[in-house]
């Protein structure tokens, strides 16, 4: 079980690894100067990432060995169900408190209180005690609400009020701040795993190791930010205002809706993944870091299919080896999508030449047996590849709209003498020329044109036109 966890943080790394890499690729250089260009912005930011990121390496320490903690104590599950419910009700009670909370005392203070709080949470987890341990859960739903909106709020009051930078740079530092987040929590399984195994404190070590990191977030904060608040709002009417959105926006309510499901089902994983696996012996610690591994490559897969640029997630999977030899083998006779070469549009609209597998690419003769296929733009047209006979079968069910009849225009005739209508024969051959004895008369070719429909009986115009023929 050890070698599994460790092949499987070590592969689901490199997934994270690659991927990433391709993303970072896959997003086309900007035209103007990168945020970080400029040396006030560089270093603002870095001011707000050495208090912001000590405090979530705090919190994802505290993930791996909870249940542990709490099991080793003695408690059952019932009992520990309880204290989940304990700390996930308090972050439903105290989250729209938060905001309120957090523009009445001040944005720098509410993150020292988060230091405050969050450690007197960690040293709770000391305790054997059952209301101690219950009280110590609703402290940490109070700091997890305080962590997800002061530090965000006072980056962002900061970033546009004082420093007056642009707005559209806010999302360079949030986006630095996730990358950084997703290490930081494969990196806390890790450090939570050795600290449980080798500072002889068993389960509550990785909670003790969290104490230094948040004083160190709350002292930055208190030393290297400048204090400012947001607009003083009334509990009850920011209430209101939220649920009058639910009910006239019904897309706020889906959406909030698909959130919480969402929410439930992980929950409902963080609390049952320890009991599942503890009892193989699995390194508690090396697990989580794979549970976040994975979530970096589920983020990575992310931008790679909202990425403006043309490379997307089939063209990425099938230039992995083992999709494209897969591809390869139940696609004899069609192309393959390219999986290497420039991204950018090809010959023709965004067409490329695909070397048939028949003849690959590099023999003599593979340009010339090269079909042009449409590029895979997104992930639906990797079906269409596995089965290219389909959109042949669809044309070939396509009505065809078929132009009406032309009539024939008349060919030409021999030059004679002139002909007269039918309607003016003077006992001659057809049109009325003179017609010699032994002299076959001509014949006039006339439009072909349907006749008329006439009813049944009515012979009358049908036995003129033979006698007229005869």
């Amino acid at each position: 079980m050890l070698l599994a966890a460790y092949t499987a943080l070590a592969l689901l790394l490199a997934a994270a690894l690659g991927l990433e890499l391709a993303a970072r690729r896959s997003h086309p250089p900007a035209a103007a100067a990168p945020p970080g260009a400029n040396p006030a912005f560089a270093r603002f930011q870095r001011g707000f990432l050495r208090g912001y990121l000590p405090a979530l390496a705090a919190d994802w320490l505290q993930g791996p060995y909870l249940y542990k903690l709490y099991q080793h104590y003695g408690f059952v599950e019932t009992q520990i169900a309880v204290l989940y419910v304990c700390g996930f009700a308090s972050s439903v009670l105290f989250g729209p408190v938060a905001a309120s909370l957090v523009d009445a005392l001040g944005r720098r203070a509410s993150c020292v209180l988060f230091s405050l709080t969050y450690s007197a949470c960690c040293l709770t987890k000391l305790s054997r005690d059952y209301l101690v341990l219950a009280a110590g859960r609703v402290l940490g739903g109070l700091s997890t609400a305080l962590l997800f909106c002061a530090f965000e709020a006072w980056y962002v009051h900061e970033h546009v009020e004082h420093h007056d930078f642009p707005a559209e740079w806010v999302p360079a530092t949030f986006s630095q701040a996730a990358f950084w987040n997703h290490v930081l929590a494969v990196g806390a399984g890790v450090v939570a795993n050795a600290a449980a195994e080798w500072l002889g404190l068993g389960p509550v070590a990785p909670f003790v190791a969290s104490i230094p990191l948040l004083v160190l977030a709350g002292a930055v904060a208190l030393k290297d930010w400048d204090e400012n608040y947001g607009k003083k709002r009334a509990l009850a009417k920011s209430c209101a205002d939220g649920l009058r959105r639910l009910v006239v926006d019904r897309r706020v309510l889906l959406l909030g809706t698909v959130q919480a499901l969402f929410e439930s089902v992980i929950y409902i994983f963080v609390f049952l993944w320890t009991p599942v696996l503890d009892p193989h012996g699995p390194p508690l610690g090396i697990v989580f870091s794979s549970f976040m591994a994975a979530s970096m490559v589920g983020a990575s897969l992310y931008r790679l299919a909202v990425s403006p640029s043309q490379e997307s997630p089939s063209r990425v999977l099938c230039g992995l080896p083992a999709p494209r030899a897969l591809l390869w083998a139940l696609l004899p006779r069609h192309g393959l999508p390219a999986a290497q070469g420039d991204p950018g549009e090809g010959p023709a609209g965004g067409d490329e030449l695909v070397p048939c597998p028949a003849q690959p690419a590099g023999l003599p003769g593979a340009a010339a047996s090269a079909r042009r296929r449409p590029r895979a733009r997104h992930p639906q047209h990797l079906l269409r590849l596995l089965r290219p006979h389909a959109a042949g079968a669809a044309r070939r069910r396509r009505p065809l709209l078929r132009r009406p009849p032309r009539h024939r225009a008349p060919a030409a005739t021999p030059p004679g003498p002139a002909r007269l209508p039918p309607s003016c024969d003077a006992g001659g051959g057809p049109g009325g020329a003179a017609v010699t004895e032994g002299e076959s008369p001509p014949r006039l070719v006339t439009p072909v044109v349907p006749p008329p429909w006439r009813p049944a009986g009515d012979g009358t115009g049908s036995t003129q036109g033979r006698s007229a023929a005869g």
